[in-house]
């Protein structure tokens, strides 16, 4: 045929070249170079600075075929070829597939191979330059080729519809576009784009469009698409970022939320919340409305970190009807969690150090019944508070701008356990009510609820609650031994005390004898354990011995009631009290014998006591000889029927009543004490000599000489002394002694 010329030497110079020469290009990394020759009438177009030349053509390998053609050339000789009615999946299979080996062929298999069969009657461009066409879109630099091809035939599109047939997707055609760069290396991209649209399944997501592109370096046609959508909840419409993940045959479309930081803040109107990273996974289903929305997001209130998880549900029907609950089961303060959600000036102090675990929130703008639960509108809080070593469920509902309250009951409060000694309870048998107001209305952490005591006395209460105990004042009246008592409970652990005074009697053992005490008694009682061990004591004190006395008594498991019963109690102690009062009579013996007096007036009876509890003879007789007046005679005679020993005897008599030690000899012979114990008395009380033991017997005794030396023996004075004090006081002589010795 005649030279085509347009009149532009660089473009006449270029057409010139690709008639002669071919145009090479390289096909999934193979090279080619395609002939062509016009066969008929070659039209031309100006199409800006490049001139189109069009017309019948006869194409060379790898195609074959007579086509209609477009050249277009512009002022700097780039040049480009199109042509259509290809049939580009043979070319593909013939020209390409079988001549790609190793790792080249894989990827072709995996990638591309999927939509070479749908490449039919398509259009094919070959371009030495990128570029774009409105229709067709992205040119790249080599060949490409254009077709459509239908969602239900291809992936990712087919598992698309297979996951989420009520989308309705399988008539939906993908035009796409699969390009290759003029390059020997494996350089490829398939591409396409088509908008959607479509409600999947509840006005809540609609798919808004469908992208795909795949290159060499891509996992799979699955991974390679993006999938855009919009969620619709609540009154908000939020626009997401997807992309498709496997699933087994059928994907799941996960989206990223399309705002700075993938941040929602104040979501369904919730102030002071801000949702982060957020992601919604939405996954086919087997029942309406087939798709099930999960999202997944860091938690932030007012400003802080929380560790929570946040759930999305909706009315698939009216997704308007939405709640966003957050759900946590890490401990967090609870005043610093409403502070994030509410305006602070509705919290009181009582709030602060108040720990919050296993919470929920739920936010409902519009309220409604989702999944089988009814929310109300606004926003709802549950959790668990835990106080004192107890657990209280509570919830209620707060709004940023009113404030809210929280309402709920503690757990059973029992000591022990079966709540013998103390049962706290609010309704039933449920723990007292806890109440937590944060509003204008009304401020305040309250716990309400009543103490049963030994299951008879009730005591009822409203108390400010404190973070570290709750501690109750007992009433005045009608609650026994425990009017005016004081219960506290904290970290699983109380203490109840209380006072009673009384009037005790009972019979008290001392020594020989036994007193019927009567006494005024306070008693302190205090109970204290847990719910698996309760401990009662009481410490009684009265005065006796001129001294306050006081003794702690463990109670076991008895139930005191009335004062009465602390006062049989009292009485059955009578051995301990026995023994606290002889141990007094012990520090002060004149106050422990005068206060004896009392219950004992007869001082030999009373010496008898004071010998029993071991107090010292001296300090009994002087004691004795003050309270009863008594002389030396009476007082030394009930020392003896007492069993003090003879020589303690005498020497109280020196001591109590400034008698000499000769003195106290002849007193102890005046009430009869024999000699030999007189004169064992001044050996030892006074340590006399023999020969001052033996004229004593002499003159006062008026013992004979043989009665001396036997007293002097009987008084554990050695041979040696009492041989001298004979011969001094006796003038015994040698054959004297010689012949007593003999004699016995």
């Amino acid at each position: 045929m005649s030279q085509i010329s347009s009149g532009n030497p660089v473009i006449d110079a270029r057409m010139a070249e690709l008639l002669a020469g071919g145009v090479p290009f390289h096909m999934f990394s193979l090279p080619f170079r395609l002939r062509f020759q016009f066969t008929g009438e070659v039209a031309q177009a100006a199409r800006g600075s490049a001139i189109a030349f069009s017309g019948p053509a006869k194409l060379s390998e790898p195609f074959v075929l007579p086509t209609q053609l477009t050249v277009t050339i512009d002022g700097d000789g780039r040049h480009e070829l199109r042509f259509g009615a290809v049939d580009v999946a043979g070319v593909l299979e013939r020209e390409v597939r079988g001549r790609l080996v190793g790792s080249a062929r894989a990827t072709y298999d995996r990638l591309v191979q999927p939509y070479a069969p749908q490449l039919r009657n398509g259009t094919v461009i070959v371009a030495s330059h990128a570029g774009d066409d409105r229709v067709l879109g992205p040119i790249g630099a080599g060949i490409n080729f254009y077709g459509e091809v239908a969602f239900a035939a291809v992936e990712p599109t087919r598992a698309l519809c297979k996951s989420f047939p009520q989308a309705q997707l399988d008539a939906r055609v993908l035009p796409l576009h699969v390009g290759c760069r003029n390059d020997a290396t494996l350089t490829f991209v398939i591409e396409g784009s088509a908008a959607l649209g479509v409600e999947l399944g509840t006005p809540a997501v609609t798919l808004d469009r469908l992208a795909l592109r795949v290159t060499q370096a891509s996992a799979s046609p699955v991974a390679a698409a993006a999938v855009p959508f919009t969620l619709r909840v609540g009154g908000e419409t939020k626009p997401f970022a997807g992309a498709l993940a496997d699933a087994g045959g059928k994907v799941t479309i996960i989206g990223s939320l399309d705002a700075e930081a993938a941040a929602w803040a104040d979501p369904l109107g919730a102030r002071g919340l801000t949702l982060t990273n957020v992601q919604v996974r939405l996954q086919p289903t087997g029942a309406a409305p087939y798709v099930r929305v999960e999202l997944q997001a860091g938690t932030r209130i007012g400003g802080e970190k929380v560790d929570a998880k946040p759930i999305l549900l909706f009315d698939a029907a009216a997704p308007e009807r939405a709640v966003l609950r957050i759900i946590s089961d890490v401990v967090t303060d609870l005043r610093r969690l409403l502070a994030g959600l509410i305006d602070p000036k509705w919290l009181p102090d009582a709030l602060i150090g108040l720990p919050l675990d296993d919470y929920a929130l739920a936010i409902a703008p519009n309220g409604g019944a989702i999944e089988g639960t009814t929310y109300a509108t606004g926003i709802a809080l549950r959790g668990a508070i835990d106080l004192w070593g107890f657990r209280a469920s509570v919830d209620g509902a707060l709004s940023f701008s009113g404030g809210g309250h929280l309402y709920g009951a503690m757990s059973r409060i029992a000591f022990p356990e079966e709540g013998w000694l103390i049962h706290i309870r609010g309704e039933g048998e449920a723990g007292p009510s806890l109440r937590l107001d944060f509003s204008e209305a009304k401020r305040g952490v309250h716990v309400i609820g009543a103490v049963k005591i030994v299951t008879r006395y009730n005591h009822a209460f409203e108390l400010v609650v404190e973070r570290e105990h709750l501690k109750i004042a007992l009433g005045k009246t009608q609650l026994g031994i425990y009017a005016g008592g004081v219960l506290e409970v904290g970290d699983g652990k109380v203490t109840l005390t209380a006072e009673s005074n009384f009037h005790g009697r009972c019979k008290v053992p001392l020594g020989r004898f036994s007193i019927e005490l009567d006494a005024d008694v306070a008693a302190a009682y205090r109970a204290t354990g847990t719910r698996d061990l309760v401990r009662q004591d009481v410490v009684f004190r009265l005065d006796a011995c001129g001294a306050e006395i006081d003794f702690a008594a463990n109670a076991g498991t008895l139930r005191f009631e009335e004062v009465e019963s602390l006062a049989k109690f009292f009485a059955q102690q009578s051995e301990r009290i026995g023994q606290l009062i002889a141990q007094q009579m012990l520090l002060g013996p004149l106050a422990g014998i005068a206060w004896l007096q009392q219950y004992l007036p007869d001082p030999t009876q009373v010496a008898m006591v004071a010998r029993d509890v071991g107090m010292a003879c001296g300090a009994a007789a002087d004691a004795i000889r003050q309270v009863f007046s008594l002389g030396a005679e009476a007082c030394a005679t009930s020392l003896r029927l007492a069993q003090y020993s003879t020589y303690k005897i005498a020497e109280a008599m020196t001591t109590a009543y400034g008698m000499t030690e000769r003195a106290a000899g002849e007193l102890l012979d005046t009430i009869g004490v024999p000699a030999k114990d007189i004169a064992k008395a001044m050996h030892k009380a006074f340590d006399w000599s023999a020969e001052e033991t033996a004229e004593f017997c002499k003159d006062v005794l008026d013992l004979g000489d043989k009665a001396t030396r036997n007293a002097l023996e009987a008084a554990d004075y050695s041979s040696k002394e009492i041989k001298k004090a004979m011969k001094d006081v006796f003038d015994w002589t040698e054959d004297m002694w010689n012949s007593f010795i003999d004699l016995f």
